[in-house]
């Protein structure tokens, strides 16, 4: 009996770590790039998914990644040239083609 649990648990363990557990995303924000020419296409630039927190309890994680990944795409944004019309953007998870 004890190696059937010993099999269960370790079985279970190694289920569980395969998972994606979508639902731990919370927080996490990915910068996204794209242009006219690229039409709906997203290009991956960025995930931001620090476990840091700006120190306030009504700010928790997903403010500090939001935040950066705002400020990436302003920087990113700033060094374009105009006639290129490329875009940045954030979108909170983590990157989905």
């Amino acid at each position: 009996m004890k190696v059937k649990t010993i099999a269960l648990a370790v079985l279970a363990s190694a289920l569980l770590s395969a998972c994606n557990l979508g639902w731990m995303d919370d927080g996490i924000y990915t910068l996204y790039r794209g242009n006219a020419m690229t039409g709906n296409l997203r290009i991956h630039v960025a995930t931001f998914d620090s476990a840091e927190s700006m120190g306030e309890v009504t700010q928790g994680r997903m403010s500090y990644n939001h935040m950066n990944c705002v400020r990436a795409a302003k920087l990113f944004q700033e060094q374009q040239v105009a006639a290129v019309g490329t875009r940045y953007w954030c979108e909170m998870g983590r990157y989905k083609k």
